[in-house]
Order: C-alpha cells, then structure tokens, then sequence
C-alpha cells in the first residue's frame, strides 16, 4: 500500500508519479482507454491543504478549469456547459450529455433530500465534537453497474465519499476515490476537495486541518506514459490567501462568481471581460476572475491584455500556474 505526505501538492504529486511509475503495481486493462499501470489503495496526506495547486505537471494543468469546476460544485450545478466553456475535452471523458449524471455539487447540495454541505457546517459548528459527518456522493441505485457489469452511465463519479472531522479547532477532511487518473484527475482533485475544506471551515468558524486523499485505484494509462511527466526542476511559490468567509458571506460572494465566470466566458471583447473581471472585490476570490479572464483574453487573441491580467494575479502560486499554462498553450490560442 502506497502512503505519503507532504505538505504541498505539488510535492505529493510528483512523489505519486515517482511511486507510481517506479512502484510494483499492477497493470489492468480499461475497456475503453486501454491498460494502466495501477497502485491499489494509495494514501495521500496533504499537511498543507491551501498549497493545492499542483505546478510540476507536464504537460501543465488548466487553473481556469480547476477555478470553474469549485465554483460548479459549491453552487451545486449539474450541466456540462458551464465546464465546457473551460474545457472543450471534457465530454470525451464524461459524455456529451448536456446534464452530467456524476456532478459533484448537485449530488451534495441537491440529491438525497438535503444540502449536505449546510448541514454538515451547522453540524460541526453546533457540534464539532461530532463524528458522524460523512457526505455522501455515491447513489448505488445509480451507479452500480447492472447485472452484465456494463457502466450505469459515461460519468460515474469516482469520488464517493468525503468525512468532516473538526480536531483542535481544525476541520480535518478524508476524501476517498474509488478510481483516480493520477496525470489526468488528481490534480484537479486536489484543488477541488481543498478548496471546498477551506470554504466548509470558514462556514463552521475553524482553521484548515489535513487533508487526506485515499484513492483505491490511482492509475496511469499507458497512453499517457509518454504525452505526461514530472518537472523536477519546478520553482515552488506558497499560497497564502485565505478564503474562509462565514456562511452567508461565502454563499453571497460564489453566487457573483457563478455568474462572473459565465458571463466571462461568453464575453467577446476586451471591454466586456474586464467588467466582470471587476465584479467582485473580495481578497483570494478576486484573482479567480483574473484567472478567468487571462484565460478568456488568451482565447480571444487579444495577447498583451491576457499578459496583463495574468500577471495582475497577486497570488504567486495562482499566478505561477496560470504562467505554466499559457507557455503550454503557447500564450495564445
């Protein structure tokens, strides 16, 4: 069984490519992707969860993409549109429907008869001594596959389950996955699960506490051997935003970047991107809609002013990966 710790992201992620890689793991055929090299049960503990962006992955990952799949879970969305705006190759991995059946956000905040995630922050706040919070994300009426073993549907979600525990004034968050693309998924995983621990300790009043990860199949196809590795001469920045906010602060400030991002990603103008670039004035959050816009500018072709707005991120880390992400793209589109 694979266990490691580190205290950022970016560490842990290029010490499981390592692992991974170079460890006695198994090879096991995909149906429709092919064999992957496979470590069974792998434990990742984040000491650090606010270093969450991993930078050392090459290719380098999509900070816009990642921005706009937070905001997608918190504000408990179900449509791919949303997503695609970001990512025009999601529905190669998740289908082409236009509502995505293992979306996150509507799974916690809608499905079963309750918001899980309002409920589990008046639970620990009320009662952080509580060791009953689990959310739940895996439906078994509608994910199991059927009685042939043919999958229930294009996107079964491959996180299951999250566990709350507030430990010494921290929330302390396990997420366990069920199956994990270690080059495709994990790092967006991270930034994902993350996030929602820090935005879940703001609602409860507490600090951020470990993170751990259990994945019970991490994984590389051995397609992606070759187009993915591990920069080893990465320059490492420290993210030292705060994004805890109280419940009503935190709902008030995601429903203007639900909207900010949707109307940045169909803005076609210079102009038109910058004033929902400015919509929100809120330290951490604001340089999400940089992100956003640098990404949207890059698209548009319009160069300097996406130089410019990347580096007017005033987080390093945040702006480090945009960096990442535009030399990968070449800048422009």
């Amino acid at each position: 069984m694979l266990v490691l710790e580190n205290d950022s992201a970016d560490d842990l992620w290029s010490n499981a490519w390592v692992a991974v890689l170079d460890g006695p793991g198994t090879v096991r055929d995909n149906i429709a992707k092919g064999p992957s090299h496979e470590t069974l049960h792998a434990v990742l503990a984040l000491t650090d969860p606010r270093q969450r962006w991993v930078t050392s992955r090459v290719p380098a990952i999509n900070p816009a993409f990642a921005i706009a799949e937070v905001i997608w879970i918190l504000r408990g969305r179900s449509d791919a549109a949303f997503l695609t705006a970001w990512n025009r190759s999601l529905p190669k991995y998740s289908g082409k429907s236009e509502i995505l059946d293992g979306a996150y956000g509507e799974r916690l905040r809608h499905r079963f008869g309750v918001d899980q995630l309002l409920r589990a922050s008046s639970i620990l706040r009320t009662r952080p001594e509580q060791r009953q919070v689990v959310l739940q994300i895996w439906d078994p009426l509608r994910d199991l596959p059927d009685d042939t073993g043919e999958s229930a549907s294009p996107d079964v979600p491959c996180n299951v389950v999250s566990i709350l525990k507030c430990v010494d004034g921290r929330l302390d968050w396990l997420q366990v996955m069920r199956s994990n693309d270690l080059v495709r998924g994990l790092p967006y995983n991270l930034v994902q699960w993350t996030t929602l621990q820090e935005i879940l300790a703001g609602w409860i009043g507490v600090e951020v506490g470990h993170y751990v990860h259990v994945s019970d199949s991490l994984h590389v196809y051995h397609d992606d051997l070759g187009r993915f590795t591990s920069n080893d001469a990465r320059i490492k920045y420290r993210n030292e935003d705060d994004l805890r906010l109280d419940i009503q602060k935190s709902e008030q400030v995601f429903t203007v970047l639900e909207e900010a991002v949707s109307q940045i990603a169909g803005a076609d103008s210079l102009g038109g991107v910058i004033e929902h670039v400015q919509s929100l004035d809120q330290e951490g959050y604001s340089d999400w809609l940089r992100v956003m816009g640098a990404e949207r500018l890059r698209r548009l072709t319009i160069a300097d002013a996406a130089t410019d707005m990347a580096r007017s991120i005033s987080n390093p880390l945040l702006r480090h990966a945009v960096g990442n992400w535009f030399r990968r793209c070449g800048s422009i589109e």
